[in-house]
């Protein structure tokens, strides 16, 4: 993939055409199963695709990431941490800490995050 234009595109493969455009974001991540999307456009609205249709999710952050067993955590420009709780009008719950990247393996228990200073940070013991 070119990197100028890739920086910001969501592609999909197709195995009988190769990759398609899909649309433009800032981050898209792969969900709890085959068919479970969460995306960030490059306006920050949050998006979720569920094997059917996108629906957004009330908000706006940086970056996603949803664990194996749902567990979905996001990143905001200020570099907030925050989970998913799903209820609500604005169905996130603040975290401690400041990350610019989150990576959720498993669930709670099970997270990874990259700050500022590029330090690594883990909830794995």
């Amino acid at each position: 993939m070119a990197r100028s234009r890739a920086a910001s595109a969501a592609l999909r493969y197709e195995a009988s055409i190769a990759w398609l455009l899909s649309g433009t974001g800032r981050s898209l991540r792969p969900g709890s199963s085959a068919t479970d999307l969460w995306g960030v456009a490059s306006n920050y609205d949050i998006w979720h695709y569920d094997g059917t249709s996108w629906t957004q999710v009330p908000g706006g952050l940086t970056w996603v990431s949803e664990g194996s067993d749902g567990t979905v955590q996001d990143v905001s420009g200020e570099g907030d941490v925050w989970l998913y709780t799903g209820s609500g009008s604005l169905p996130w719950t603040q975290r401690p800490g400041s990350l610019s990247q989150v990576s959720v393996g498993a669930g709670l228990t099970d997270m990874w995050g990259v700050d500022d200073a590029t330090d690594i940070w883990t909830t794995a013991q």
